[in-house]
């Protein structure tokens, strides 16, 4: 998702799935957010698919495993945070959780 000079997106490092905010001319990591999943039950590949939404200063990011993030647009620091799943005593698709 683009804001500004800015490029948002989620990805997997490792164990950690990432919100990350990298500056469009450089190419540099401006801010990350992290939560400690990592999700690799699907054939297409480990980690979050679900795009980012902007909605004036703040980004909205969900997970493969359900977690709903509220950041803080210009420093990606955390406002909120929900485990949909968990929190409604859900069960999750076989796909878990992709949205966008």
């Amino acid at each position: 998702m683009l804001a500004g000079n800015s490029a948002i997106t989620q990805e997997q490092r490792d164990e950690w799935e990432m919100v990350v905010c990298y500056d469009l001319k450089s190419g540099q990591e401006r801010w990350s957010h992290r939560d400690r999943v990592r999700f690799d039950q699907m054939p297409a590949g480990v980690g979050p698919r679900a795009t980012p939404t902007i909605v004036e200063d703040r980004v909205y990011t969900l997970g493969a495993t359900g977690i709903l993030n509220c950041l803080e647009l210009e420093t990606g620091e955390g406002i909120w945070s929900k485990d949909i799943i968990r929190d409604n005593n859900a069960k999750a698709a076989p796909w878990w959780v992709s949205g966008s």
